[in-house]
């Protein structure tokens, strides 16, 4: 009698794709039948042609042709933009989606049956990067912050260093529960921007402001299919009010653990502006 580990890799492949559209968490889990099975549920997923886009917060993305894999938007709703997290009632009795500073509230509503398999160091979708099977790997992360307050809307940069294999789910997740990341109490909002890069540290500078334009007008964004955006908005009077009552909170980075966050990389067309991210 056949068995399923009778088939040929080529055509086990094809089963797993097709499987992992209807039910990615237990096409990962099945990495755990042996040594074959991972090889080949790796090459399924990472070079999986998955390019279907979902209808909810396209706009959000970016349109340079660098996709969020649509099911990892489903597992980790939230996470690459916090206003995703918000529930239907929310969003009709709120006119503006914010955290109200409780940065946490998009990892205690991410839709896990059970937080405990999830959560160990070694679970299998810290390795998946978020674009698998959509676009090529992110390889860049530009940090963008803006703060908006009664004195103006200052803006800080910072650029996370990434591994040579890009950033993963696992890494994104470490990286929004840095304070590097985000302002803490003071946080509003975040959001991911795939396909994207900084062009120019000055004209960011110069503007005090973060602004998206159209592909191909934009004095401050060009579209890499490699490199990702996170934008982040904070400002006064955001206070920590819980919106639900789970009181599970997501448990923080050792300092040996938290990723390494740089200064602009590029060129600078003013050697003064140095001083102000030092």
């Amino acid at each position: 009698m056949a068995v399923l580990q009778d088939l040929p890799n080529e055509t086990l492949i094809l089963i797993l794709r097709f499987l992992s559209v209807i039910d990615l968490q237990s096409t990962i889990r099945a990495q755990r039948v042996n040594r074959r099975f991972r090889d080949v549920i790796q090459d399924a997923v990472l070079h999986s042609p998955l390019s279907s886009r979902t209808s909810h917060s396209d706009d959000a993305y970016g349109s340079s042709g660098a996709e969020i894999n649509p099911l990892l938007r489903v597992k980790f709703n939230g996470l690459f933009n916090s206003a995703d997290c918000f529930t239907a009632a929310e969003r009709a009795r709120y006119w503006v989606l914010t955290l109200d500073g409780d940065a946490t509230l998009p990892f205690r509503r991410l839709p896990w049956p059970s937080r405990d398999p999830f959560l160990r160091p070694e679970a299998s979708w810290r390795e998946l990067s978020p674009t698998f099977g959509t676009s090529p790997r992110t390889r860049r992360l530009d940090v963008v912050k803006s703060f908006e307050s009664d004195t103006g809307s200052p803006v800080a940069y910072s650029q996370v260093e990434l591994p040579d294999s890009g950033l993963s789910m696992g890494l994104l997740y470490d990286i929004l529960l840095c304070e590097e990341a985000h302002y803490g109490p003071d946080t509003g909002s975040w959001q991911l921007f795939f396909g994207k890069s900084l062009k120019s540290f000055d004209v960011l500078y110069r503007w005090g402001c973060f602004i998206i334009d159209e592909p191909g007008e934009s004095q401050l964004v060009r579209e890499t299919p490699d490199a990702a955006i996170l934008f982040v908005r904070g400002g006064e009077g955001c206070s920590k009010t819980a919106l639900d009552q789970d009181q599970w909170m997501p448990q923080r980075l050792t300092q040996s653990s938290k990723p390494k966050f740089l200064p602009w990389q590029g060129p600078l067309t003013n050697p003064e502006d140095t001083e102000w991210f030092q």
